[in-house]
């Protein structure tokens, strides 16, 4: 993604051939910083079209509210085609509207701060799909997202259709419109590289080196620069060694007789802190994607009084196998709380305390509190040493 482009130039200097080499042309970005810096592009990017891949390289300073890297749309809003974080959160989201019904895919608690990501969005007859540095993370059967765009006179390179979302603050490069749906392999193929802007099926195509919002692709769909948004040189990656590549998740929850377990709660944890939640779905089945820089993982998960803990897990980056739940009634830690005339102790706030290795601090692994009868259990532990702690 450096993009240096290396020209020789050739000189006669008398009788003698001299070889001199221009200076490389460095890489920019569009750099959106405050509320009011934005591109706006030309009507009738995807309206002429039946399907489309869109990419960017994104990387987002601050997680605003609703801010959007880029969106198309219709001016009445009722289809509309874009990528944003929900609320002021760091879910990243692809959404289409398709006639006023919204259709999303999600990353939850997936972006970082000042961290390139590549993002490629399909859409076409056989549905959507999610790209994110080269891998797929997520897709869905929600199809007619483009050709219902007809009119899309609203379009935008970090700022959102509706006036009460923040505009994007952070950094873009490398945004491009197909005319087809790309295959995983030709968005992985082409990450890193420059395009001549003459590729088959490419509609558009905003580098932002020549300093402006110009389209170097065939229909020349210059955007135009609003607000303080500039074109700076910057760096972006260019390999994918330099990528924290996404790892996808899947599998089921079943209790011991083999019957799926919906809304059962599945926490992924590096140490002590949560990285990532979600619940089974009406078949017992989950996906999560998630980020992970952590060399060992444990997944937990419940349903009611079943539960279930796996270990020092590792997960890799691309799709994983298939991890499957089995949950069975888990051993528990009971007591009780009595004064010292032993009537018991209601409502006393009881913590069980965990040494997350030998010899180190311990911390709270569960709260809860005594009954009318002064008893009290945790279940479900992750496994490892505890001290019972309770304030009266």
């Amino acid at each position: 993604m450096g993009r240096l482009l290396k020209i020789a130039l050739i000189w006669y200097c008398g009788t003698t051939l001299c070889l001199v080499a221009a200076a490389a042309l460095p890489n920019r970005t569009l750099s959106l910083k405050d509320s009011g810096d934005y591109v706006r592009l030309p009507s009738d990017i995807l309206g002429p079209l039946e399907e489309t891949t869109v990419e960017c390289w994104v990387k987002w300073d601050q997680f605003l509210y609703y801010s959007q890297p880029f969106g198309f749309s219709e001016p009445d809003r009722r289809n509309v085609f874009a990528l944003n974080n929900h609320s002021t959160s760091n879910n990243f989201q692809f959404f289409a509207y398709h006639n006023d019904v919204i259709n999303v895919l999600r990353l939850k608690e997936f972006l970082v701060i000042n961290q390139w990501y590549h993002f490629a969005v399909s859409a076409g007859s056989d549905g959507a799909r999610l790209v994110c540095n080269g891998i797929e993370l997520q897709r869905s059967n929600f199809s007619e997202v483009v050709t219902a765009i007809q009119n899309d006179t609203e379009n935008f390179l970090g700022r959102s259709q509706w006036t009460g979302n923040a505009d994007f603050n952070g950094e873009l490069d490398e945004v491009r419109v197909w005319d087809r749906v790309l295959s995983v392999e030709e968005i992985r193929k082409d990450l890193f590289r420059r395009l001549s802007g003459t590729e088959p099926g490419l509609v558009a195509y905003w580098n932002f080196d020549s300093g402006q919002a110009d389209d170097s692709g065939p229909a020349a769909k210059h955007g135009v620069l609003e607000g303080n948004a500039s074109c700076v040189e910057s760096a972006v990656p260019q390999s994918f060694a330099e990528l924290t590549q996404p790892s996808l998740m899947t599998g089921t929850v079943t209790d011991s007789f083999g019957n799926p377990l919906s809304g059962a709660i599945l926490r992924v944890y590096c140490g002590s802190q949560i990285l990532i939640e979600t619940t089974t779905d009406t078949k017992g089945s989950y996906t999560l994607q998630l980020i992970n820089e952590c060399d060992s993982l444990d997944l937990w998960c419940t349903w009611k009084t079943l539960g279930a803990w796996k270990s020092d897990f590792k997960i890799l980056p691309d799709v994983n196998p298939s991890i499957s739940f089995t949950l069975t009634n888990q051993s528990q830690i009971k007591g009780s709380i009595s004064a010292l005339d032993n009537s018991p102790q209601s409502g006393v706030a009881v913590q069980a305390l965990r040494q997350a290795m030998t010899g180190g601090a311990f911390e709270i692994a569960q709260k809860t509190q005594s009954d009318s009868d002064g008893n009290f259990a945790f279940s479900n532990l992750r496994p490892g040493n505890y001290i019972i702690g309770s304030q009266a």
